[in-house]
């Protein structure tokens, strides 16, 4: 009996877990703008793996790359149709959420 309740109780929790991974923790391929150096040149860079969940902005993540938070202006989940066209970035811009 013991162990029916147990095996019941850790089936629940893997189930809850799993619900929460899926439904609040989305991660997904992301490409990252970058605004280049002071004649512009900014650029869409590939590579990241970005995760929305509830806090502001967005987790990025990459082998390459510190993990911080930016905001979602800078992040796109589809392939840009050209890496040198920029998002439209907000007057006083915050570029990375600590």
């Amino acid at each position: 009996m013991l162990l029916r309740t147990l095996t019941l109780l850790i089936t629940k929790f893997l189930f809850i877990i799993n619900l929460y991974i899926n439904k609040v923790l989305k991660t997904s391929k992301c490409w990252v703008w970058f605004r280049g150096n002071l004649e512009g040149n900014g650029f869409w860079k590939e590579g990241f793996t970005c995760t929305f969940d509830e806090k502001p902005g967005i987790l990025i993540e990459s082998p390459a790359f510190v993990t911080c938070r930016v905001p979602n202006w800078r992040v796109l989940t589809t392939e840009p149709d050209d890496f040198s066209k920029g998002p439209n970035i907000p007057d006083k811009a915050v570029w990375k959420i600590i």
